[in-house]
Parts: structure tokens; C-alpha cells; sequence
């Protein structure tokens, strides 16, 4: 299977859904930056949250991943509040981690999207309550 992403935004959940596989090149990165950079335009206004679905990647270059941290970076400024990531190896989740980390996003890992849903709307649940 060819490296790959897909997009998809919930607007009226206000989370934005990300799917990424396989090993990315620099362009196929970019092009996700790109793209993502659209994606945070629709949530823009009020908090939202991302779901990554990591499943089936595999750790990335050092050149990817500064792409990918730089998206995390964005992504904050866009307003999203947390992240939820579904990883099937701990390699990749060690880059996650760290990745998120540096750029001082909350993010959990998940083995299924049932848990991370439940996560992410609880946090939301919280916000509300917090928000006068």
C-alpha cells in the first residue's frame, strides 16, 4: 500500500479526524501540511480537538517528523486544545510522544477509536463546564 493521509473534518463534533499511513516522504508531508492548514480554517472560533489515526505507520524521518511538528505547532494556534492518537507500536508511539511534547500539545494514546472518542468528549464536557 502507498504512504498516505485522509481528512476529514467534523464541524458540529469539532474534531478534526486525520488517518496517516505507511512511511511519508518530505513532499507527501508538505502536502499534508497543506492540507491540514485548510482543515484548521473550517474549525476555527472555538476550541476543537484531533483524532489521529496512526495504525498501520511506522516512525518517520527526522525531516517528516519537523513537518509534522510544525502542523502540531499550526494546529495550536488554530485552536485545538488536545489530541487523541491511535498507534499499534510503540516505536511510533515514542515518536508521538515526543513530537508532542516539544510542541506542548496534550495528547493520549489509544489501541481503538471507541476510547479515544469517549477521552475527547469528556475533555469537551469539561471545557464547557469550565467556560463561564
Amino acid at each position: 500500500m502507498e504512504p498516505g493521509y485522509q481528512i476529514d473534518v467534523d464541524e458540529e463534533a469539532r474534531i478534526l479526524r486525520v488517518r496517516g499511513w505507511g512511511v511519508w516522504t518530505v513532499a507527501l508531508a508538505s502536502a499534508y501540511r497543506e492540507d491540514m492548514i485548510r482543515a484548521f480554517a473550517r474549525l476555527r472560533g472555538k476550541p476543537w480537538a484531533i483524532l489521529a489515526d496512526r495504525t498501520g505507520s511506522t516512525v518517520q524521518s527526522e525531516e517528516v517528523a519537523n513537518i509534522v511538528a510544525d502542523v502540531m505547532s499550526r494546529a495550536t494556534a488554530a485552536g485545538r486544545v488536545r489530541a487523541a492518537v491511535l498507534v499499534d507500536s510503540a516505536t511510533t508511539l515514542l515518536q508521538w510522544r515526543r513530537i508532542a511534547r516539544e510542541q506542548h500539545v496534550e495528547q493520549r494514546a489509544f489501541h481503538t477509536e471507541a476510547s479515544a472518542l469517549e477521552w475527547l468528549a469528556q475533555e469537551a464536557k469539561k471545557d464547557e463546564k469550565a467556560t463561564p
